[in-house]
């Protein structure tokens, strides 16, 4: 009859998942025997993948993801978004000096052009990192200016996906 389970802790949600799958098909960071959703996500990347750091964004007005890139590293920068109002996306070093941020990539506008209401619609995606990836050592931060109302009574939502890659020779 009930449709919607109200869960009030981490322990009681996974027994709740368990009854409803079986645990080899749960990953393990749910309470499954599975390969855990990092192990997963990981198995999918392209081969010279090393890593993948996702963010979702709740925008109403600006907001900023920030994260650190090492010296052997590069990075790819992808946003994700079924936001119809969209948002402005740059990417900017988050280190304070003197005078304006290095840029690192040029400013992207990433809008949803939706078809109907179907929450099956496949996302807007774009890379934020047209030019070629940010090759490390960085402190790179994502900044996103969205296009709606500052007074809208919701926040836009975006995923924002850093793809980390060992550095080129």
């Amino acid at each position: 009859a009930g449709k919607v389970d109200v869960i009030s802790s981490r322990k009681k949600a996974e027994e709740r998942l368990l009854e409803l799958a079986d645990a080899d098909q749960l990953p393990s960071d749910y309470g499954g025997t599975g390969p855990s959703t990092e192990e997963t996500l990981n198995s999918q990347a392209p081969g010279d993948m090393k890593r993948l750091h996702t963010e979702v964004m709740y925008i109403r007005g600006s907001s900023s993801y920030k994260t650190e890139i090492n010296e052997d590293e590069e990075v790819e920068v992808f946003v994700w978004t079924r936001s119809v109002p969209g948002a402005k996306f740059s990417i900017v070093d988050q280190d304070k000096s003197n005078g304006p941020p290095k840029v690192y990539a040029p400013t992207v506008e990433i809008v949803h052009k939706e078809l109907s209401k179907d929450q099956s619609e496949k996302p807007t995606s774009a890379s934020l990192t047209p030019t070629g990836r940010i090759v490390g050592p960085a402190n790179i931060k994502v900044k996103a200016d969205s296009n709606g109302s500052r007074f809208s009574t919701s926040s836009e939502k975006f995923l924002v996906q850093v793809c980390v890659y060992n550095k080129s020779s």
